[in-house]
């Protein structure tokens, strides 16, 4: 439970990041299955800078396409609605975190890591045929901010959390962070999520991917919280797969679920040729796939 002295100390927080209204208006749009192009188009550009930076990624090499996209329009007759939409919310986040220059963690690591987050959360929220999948991207990149707001704007006390991790390895992060902090990322990424008006869903899987749960059947976890479930994972293969370089802890934190999900005899995640090395090889196609926004 986030303490009333934290919530009391981030209220007063003038230049508090705030959710740009696009990008409220695109989180809504995720909900419409019949999500028409053109509206969403007209959306984007109702934002220049974020119609300039969504035209660059289109006529990126990436692409290769021969032609100029020259409208938002023809690029998501190109890339695709939903891949479109991703792009847009991962330029939107991370504008978001801009003026987040006086972290005291590495804000390279941290964003390359956030990216890998978004593109396998939405992969096991695909498997776990969580709806609608759009939110799975941006509950994976935005599932940690709680990190860049306490080692931004509490960062004399978030230094003392990795001078902690160094002392005694025996400290995961969030452990560090309750002791010295008396709250954790991913309380106060909740808190904010809340604070925007994010879905539900999305505030309870920020808040509760390092909730670690016992005694109860791993089918139950996955049917009342399949959100939280692929935010888990996310993170759980971003260490595994060294995407973790900005965290110092040796000792890992829990999380909602983690390599027991693979052991559950559960069929409604994975087919039986699955296994943890061809999901490494599928999480890093997906990085591939989102990896121009680490040069963004």
């Amino acid at each position: 439970m986030l303490s009333n002295n934290i919530i009391k100390r981030l209220s007063r927080i003038e230049d508090l990041p705030s959710i740009p209204i696009v990008l409220t208006e695109i989180m809504t749009m995720l909900d419409d299955e019949n999500l028409k192009s053109k509206n969403l188009a007209e959306t984007i550009e109702r934002d220049q800078m974020l119609t300039t930076r969504v035209l660059r990624v289109a006529n990126s090499p990436y692409y290769g396409f021969t032609r100029k996209i020259s409208t938002i329009e023809l690029a998501i007759a190109l890339i695709g609605i939903n891949t479109i939409r991703d792009i847009v919310t991962g330029i939107m986040v991370k504008r978001i975190f801009v003026n987040t220059h006086k972290s005291v963690i590495d804000l390279d690591s941290y964003w390359k890591y956030s990216i890998f987050c978004a593109g396998a959360t939405k992969y096991f929220a695909g498997k776990l045929k969580y709806r609608p999948l759009g939110e799975s991207f941006v509950t994976g990149l935005m599932h940690d901010m709680g990190v860049l707001l306490l080692s931004t704007y509490f960062s004399h006390e978030y230094k003392e959390v990795l001078i902690q991790l160094e002392m005694d390895q025996r400290y995961s992060l969030v452990q560090a962070e309750q002791k010295i902090l008396q709250t954790n990322h991913a309380e106060v990424a909740s808190w904010l999520a809340d604070k925007w008006n994010l879905p539900s869903k999305i505030c309870i899987a920020l808040k509760n991917h390092h909730y670690y749960f016992s005694n109860v059947d791993v089918k139950d976890v996955i049917n009342e919280q399949p959100l939280t479930v692929a935010v888990a994972l996310s993170e759980y293969f971003a260490k595994e797969l060294g995407f973790m370089t900005w965290n110092n802890e040796m000792t890992d934190s829990k999380l909602f679920v983690g390599p027991e999900i693979f052991t559950s005899n559960d069929d409604t995640m994975f087919d039986a040729n699955s296994s943890i090395s061809l999901i490494k090889q599928d999480l890093l196609k997906e990085f591939d796939k989102y990896s121009f926004f680490t040069e963004m």
